[in-house]
């Protein structure tokens, strides 16, 4: 899946990458975040919980796991169940990604929201960059 950002946004990652540490490559101590993750998922069993322990594995963890079921008709909800009070689980009837995002999104309960396909891996300090950048862009619009 493609992402797509407007110039402002390459720039704050190019303010980050010029701003890390050249020895150690850290950007620096983000303040912690209120942050929901939205995972959307269907018939995933193999591949939900690996994504789900590199989301639990971060060096800023969310406040807040919400993983949408789109109506599988595999393992899926058994994978999830593993994850027990760490996650929220929604079940739906199948409708698609688009609508399991909707529902996800709705149901989290932050300010910031952060959506991870379920056959994704983050890196380690994923989470964090990206609450760098919505500093220093929120920063920004603070000032104008």
């Amino acid at each position: 899946m493609g992402i797509l950002c407007d110039i402002d946004w390459i720039n704050d990652i190019r303010h980050l990458l010029d701003a890390a540490d050249p020895g150690t490559g850290c950007i620096g101590k983000v303040a912690t975040l209120d942050v929901a993750v939205v995972i959307p998922t269907y018939n995933r069993a193999h591949l939900v919980g690996e994504t789900l322990q590199s989301i639990l594995s971060r060096t800023v963890t969310p406040h807040e796991i919400i993983v949408v079921n789109d109506g599988s008709q595999d393992e899926t909800q058994a994978v999830l169940a593993r994850f027990g009070q760490s996650i929220q689980c929604i079940t739906i009837r199948n409708q698609g990604s688009v609508a399991a995002r909707n529902v996800g999104l709705r149901a989290a309960g932050w300010r910031l929201v952060a959506f991870c396909d379920s056959d994704d891996l983050w890196r380690e300090d994923f989470l964090e960059r990206m609450l760098e950048v919505w500093q220093v862009r929120h920063r920004r619009s603070a000032h104008r």
